[in-house]
C-alpha cells in the first residue's frame, strides 16, 4: 500500500488489534516507519485475559446483538457511559461490530493471526520512536504491567496511563488522547532525510 501511494516512510497509528498490527509492522519493517502511536493494544505486551476469549468467541460464531452489547460494556469504563456523547459513540461502535459479525464470517485462519505478545528481543530491537497510551481501567490485561514492560524494553519510548478509561479510551477520553498523539507526532524526527513522509492508520 505504501509503495502504491509512493510513501517511503510513514507515521502509523493503531488501536486495539490495530495497535498490535502497528507494532508488528514497525518491528518487521522499521525502515518504512518514522514514528508509531499505539492505543490500548490487544495482547502486544501481555496476553489478553482468558475472559476476553470467553466473551469474544460466542459473538463471532453466534452474532447476536446482546452478545456484542455485553462484550462492549465489559470493555468500557462504566462511569463513562453516563456521558451522553460517549454513550452515543459506544452505541455506534456496537452497531458496527454487530453488523460486521453478522455479515462477515471469519475463517479459522483469520482467528489464528495474533495478537500474541512480542518477545523481549523483538521489543529491545525496536528502532522506531513509540507512543503507548493505555486506559487506567483496561480489562484486557494489567495496564500497569503492560506499560512497565514496554517502557523497560522499547529504547525510544513514551507512554502513560489515561485515567477514567478502559478499552474505550480513544473516544471516551479523546481530548487527552488527541493532545498526546499530536504532541508526539509533531516532535522533530531524530534523522531527517529527503524521503516522502505521510500518515497512515492501522
Amino acid at each position: 500500500m505504501l509503495d502504491a501511494l509512493k510513501i517511503d516512510r510513514a507515521y502509523l497509528a493503531g488501536y486495539s488489534y490495530g495497535g498490535w498490527l502497528t507494532l508488528n509492522y514497525a518491528i518487521s519493517a522499521p525502515e518504512r516507519v518514522n514514528r508509531i502511536v499505539v492505543l490500548s493494544p490487544a495482547g502486544s505486551f501481555l496476553r489478553n485475559v482468558r475472559q476476553f476469549t470467553l466473551r469474544a468467541m460466542p459473538m463471532m460464531f453466534f452474532p447476536k446483538r446482546f452478545l456484542v452489547d455485553s462484550f462492549m460494556r465489559w470493555l468500557t469504563f462504566a462511569e463513562n457511559l453516563q456521558d451522553r456523547d460517549v454513550r452515543h459513540l459506544s452505541d455506534c461502535l456496537m452497531d458496527q461490530m454487530y453488523l460486521g459479525f453478522k455479515h462477515f464470517h471469519m475463517q479459522v485462519e483469520t482467528l489464528q493471526v495474533g495478537p500474541n505478545p512480542f518477545s523481549d528481543d523483538e521489543l529491545r530491537a525496536m528502532q522506531v520512536p513509540t507512543l503507548l497510551l493505555i486506559g487506567q481501567q483496561e480489562v484486557l490485561y494489567d495496564p500497569v504491567a503492560a506499560l512497565d514492560r514496554a517502557r523497560r524494553l522499547i529504547p525510544d519510548f513514551q507512554g502513560e496511563l489515561v485515567a477514567r478509561a478502559g478499552h474505550d479510551m480513544p473516544y471516551s477520553q479523546h481530548q487527552v488522547v488527541d493532545e498526546g498523539i499530536l504532541g508526539f507526532l509533531k516532535e522533530r524526527p531524530r534523522s531527517v532525510g529527503s524521503t516522502h513522509t505521510d500518515t497512515a492508520a492501522a
